[in-house]
């Protein structure tokens, strides 16, 4: 087992606002963010780094979403976003089996993503 934070869309918005109004270096466009996420999903963070010794910088997986005809087209966006060490540690976590190991970033998220319960209903991603 392995333990990650994730981050919900109000996580994502709230953080990115407080990021765009600190002058961060790495935000996400607001509107994008309103209509590009989905309420009750949770985006796995696949990477974290101290950012400028006060900041940290995570990546977030986000996959894309279904065609019109509800195929899943396999691709995630993967940004980063710049929030504070209370933030990122405020985060909430939740236990991943397995592990994917020195994988993708591709892989990863679609491992997290099968294992994340009540994630998305929009197939195996992991076998895309």
């Amino acid at each position: 087992m392995s333990t990650i934070k994730y981050m919900t869309k109000a996580d994502i918005q709230e953080i990115n606002q407080a990021s765009i109004k600190a002058g961060r270096n790495r935000t996400l466009e607001p509107d994008s963010l309103e209509n590009g996420l989905m309420e009750d999903t949770k985006y796995p963070i696949l990477m974290t780094f101290l950012h400028n010794d006060a900041e940290v910088r995570v990546q977030i997986a986000i996959p894309g979403k279904p065609d019109d005809n509800g195929h899943d087209l396999g691709f995630f966006f993967t940004p980063f976003l710049d929030m504070t060490v209370e933030e990122f540690n405020d985060l909430e976590e939740t236990e991943v089996d397995p592990d994917p190991g020195n994988v993708s970033t591709r892989h990863r998220a679609a491992t997290y993503f099968n294992d994340l319960d009540g994630l998305t209903g929009w197939g195996d991603l992991e076998n895309n």
